[in-house]
């Protein structure tokens, strides 16, 4: 769980604008924590989204998302993963970067190369049905996440 005393819920406090954390709760009932991350042409730091806004995003044809699964060791705060979202937003793109199961504030539950992979297909699946092919959607693995992305289309 490093970076340990992450605010979850306020993505801004590890320097995110425009970005929203929620939960979703995939078919074993394990609890996935995730942050929407807009892209820059869409955050105004004086503006509030709400949820149907933020949901409304992900079908704009004109804001491609790259899934951003990550690494082994820390979560989806990891400051070099904090960076990175900024280069996507900055290039207007943008993300969705979660965590697995037992990592950040994801459910703890048994961590397993299938559970990994059953997560990473969960989320796949409600992007795509959010974006409902109309937005182009890019995978992005780091590391475990590079297996996962592997497993997600082969």
């Amino acid at each position: 769980h490093w970076p340990p005393s992450v605010d979850f819920d306020k993505p801004e406090s590890v320097g995110l604008q425009g970005a929203r954390n929620f939960y979703l709760s995939t078919n074993e009932s394990v609890k996935i924590g995730a942050w929407q991350i807009l892209p820059k042409s869409l955050v105004n730091e004086s503006v509030k989204w709400s949820e149907e806004e933020f949901n409304g995003a992900l079908r704009n044809p004109k804001r491609p998302v790259f899934l951003y699964m990550h690494g082994n060791s820390g979560n989806r705060a990891s400051s070099h993963r904090v960076e990175l979202y900024k280069v996507f937003q900055e290039l207007d793109y943008q993300v969705i970067a979660f965590d697995y199961r037992n990592y950040g504030d994801s459910d703890p539950a048994e961590l397993s190369e299938e559970g990994v992979v059953k997560d990473s297909k969960f989320v796949l699946q409600w992007l795509m049905e959010k974006v409902n092919g109309t937005v182009p959607v890019f995978v992005w693995g780091h590391s475990l996440g590079t297996g996962e992305d592997d497993e997600l289309f082969f």
